[in-house]
């Protein structure tokens, strides 16, 4: 996040520097350089679901949405003005296309948000009302590294440090063996990171994880690396490695293949792992009103038995939706299951899973 970056450069004020004579580097060599998975759509690459995945990355909020600015287009002040546009965090990265209209109040809000494929200008275009909200997006950037020094270096100069001479050009390289460190900061815990990734369901943690998972395990920073450490797992758990294709890790291939059956097998075996208390925290609750409880199910099945008893893990796609994870039925037995709907196209996909949850927790021998 930019206080993160802010906190680098008080931590080098408060060393004395004043004058950086040199560039401004960015050393994102610890994963590869390939930034989407296989098999993401370019109709998704522009938003947070496919935002791109770097080593030295950026997140606007504490959603922890890596990769991404969140653009806002306000009212102007008068009718026929073009909206006003903030970007969190403030980048000359992304440059802002401005193509709206302030429309009398009552009107019509038809705004759209969206990055240019492979570029960085974000077109924001339509009509928002004198009267109306605000709308927000959090859009991809092209090549995060990029982004995360350009903030860096605006960060700096906020601080009074200052570039001299024909200095301060925004690069990436690797850094020197024998360079100092003069700033560092751990990341939170996994444990705590699970639960905007969990939670809030986030794309990004799913692919960034899966590429240290084999950074760590094989050396190696890339996407067949982690997958393969992920498969060496549920073969370890006893599923049946034959039935499951994995193309990425966060699920938006629409090649990934898994069992409902295989799923639950796997939901069962974690139970036994003395990492389950931080992952079953992590899954959203049926009903919990708090965002990062209730996450992706706080607005469903807001009455009991089901709420505050199903914690599971929702998914969807265009034709896909899921739901997986444990509940408890009315006679105190723990369960797990499993929800896969493929190939459907209706408006109540939810409301099937949501049954089946419920009445597994309204279950009774």
């Amino acid at each position: 996040m930019k206080e993160d970056l802010d906190q680098f450069a008080a931590e080098l004020k408060d060393m004395g520097i004043k004058n950086i004579k040199g560039d401004l580097i960015g050393d994102d060599t610890w994963y590869d350089d390939v930034r989407l998975s296989l098999d993401l759509n370019w109709s998704d690459e522009p938003y947070y679901t496919g935002a791109q995945v770097s080593a030295l990355t950026l997140s606007p909020n504490e959603d922890y949405d890596a990769g991404t600015v969140i653009v806002e287009a306000h009212p102007g002040d008068n009718t026929g003005d073009e909206a006003e546009i903030t970007v969190t965090p403030a980048t000359d990265y992304v440059t802002i296309v401005n193509k709206t209209e302030t429309v009398p109040a009552g009107e019509n809000k038809d705004i759209s948000i969206e990055r240019e494929h492979g570029s960085n200008d974000i077109v924001v275009e339509g009509t928002i009302p004198e009267d109306g909200t605000r709308s927000r997006s959090w859009v991809s950037v092209w090549e995060p590294t990029g982004y995360a020094v350009d903030v860096f270096k605006k960060s700096l100069e906020e601080h009074g440090l200052k570039f001299i001479g024909n200095s301060g050009d925004v690069k990436t390289g690797e850094t020197p063996e024998n360079a100092n460190v003069l700033a560092s900061r751990k990341s939170m815990p996994l444990e705590e990171l699970y639960i905007p990734f969990m939670k809030l369901s986030n794309n990004g943690h799913g692919e960034i994880l899966t590429k240290e998972m084999g950074r760590v395990v094989h050396d190696e920073g890339s996407w067949d690396a982690g997958i393969d450490v992920i498969e060496d797992f549920i073969t370890e758990l006893g599923l049946d490695s034959d039935t499951i294709l994995l193309r990425d890790g966060s699920g938006m291939s629409h090649k990934n293949m898994i069992p409902a059956n295989e799923l639950s097998k796997l939901l069962t075996a974690v139970k036994d792992k003395s990492w389950f208390t931080a992952f079953e925290n992590s899954l959203p609750v049926a009903g919990a009103s708090e965002r990062f409880v209730g996450g992706t199910l706080r607005y469903r099945m807001t009455e009991e038995p089901a709420q505050g008893n199903v914690v599971a893990k929702t998914g969807s796609l265009t034709g896909v939706s899921a739901l997986s994870g444990y509940v408890t039925s009315q006679d105190g037995e723990e369960l797990v299951f499993s929800i896969m709907l493929n190939n459907y196209l209706g408006s109540s996909d939810t409301e099937i899973e949501d049954s089946i949850a419920t009445t597994l927790a309204e279950h009774a021998l």
